[in-house]
Order: structure tokens, then C-alpha cells, then sequence
């Protein structure tokens, strides 16, 4: 199985979506995260979230637990956010993520 649709299915299960809309999505993050810290690195998730084009925005609240995000609708359309919540649609999002991997790490030296 993809390493990709592994990790994102095991940081969906401790996600539940709080509200979104169109541009925005907000997400409630278990404090049993931890849990995953020897398999994913967490503290660097959210530098690379931010390095995504198309991506405006992430706020981690740890005081309450949740994540906001502001994005292109037009690169991520709302229903792949719920996918990745529900965990559908994996492989496709895992392409999607590969792609951006690339072009993190073309533009990453420049």
C-alpha cells in the first residue's frame, strides 16, 4: 500500500470536520495525535501544508485542538477535504500529494 494512503488515513481517523465552506475548513484534532509521532512527523506538517500552492493559510490552535485552513477552492474543491476526513478517495489524494511532493522539492533549493 502507498505510504501516502497510509499516513493520510491514519491522521484522518483523529480528525473530524468542525465547519467548512467553500475556501475554508476547519478541524477538530484529537490529542491522541501524539500517538502517531513515531510514525509521522507532526511538527513539520504544517511548514509543508503551507508550501502547497493554492494553499493561503494554516492556524493550529492547540489550546482548543483544531486546525484551520484557508485554500484555492478552485485547486480544492470542499469534497476533497471531506474525502480525506472520511477516508475516501485515498489513492487519488495520495497522486495529488506525490505531485506537490515534487514540486516542494524542485522549489525547495531555489
Amino acid at each position: 500500500m502507498d505510504s501516502n494512503i497510509e499516513i493520510l488515513r491514519q491522521v484522518a481517523d483523529y480528525c473530524s470536520l468542525i465547519h467548512s465552506t467553500p475556501g475554508r475548513i476547519r478541524v477538530r484534532v484529537s490529542p491522541k495525535i501524539k500517538e502517531l509521532q513515531n510514525e509521522v512527523n507532526l511538527h513539520k506538517l504544517d511548514e509543508i501544508i503551507e508550501k502547497i500552492e493554492g494553499i493561503h493559510s494554516v492556524k493550529f490552535n492547540k489550546m482548543v485542538g483544531s486546525i484551520t485552513i484557508l485554500y484555492d477552492n478552485n485547486k480544492f474543491p470542499q469534497e476533497i477535504w471531506h474525502d480525506l476526513l472520511n477516508g475516501i478517495n485515498l489513492e487519488s489524494i495520495s497522486q495529488k500529494i506525490n505531485q506537490i511532493k515534487k514540486e516542494y522539492h524542485a522549489n525547495e533549493f531555489k
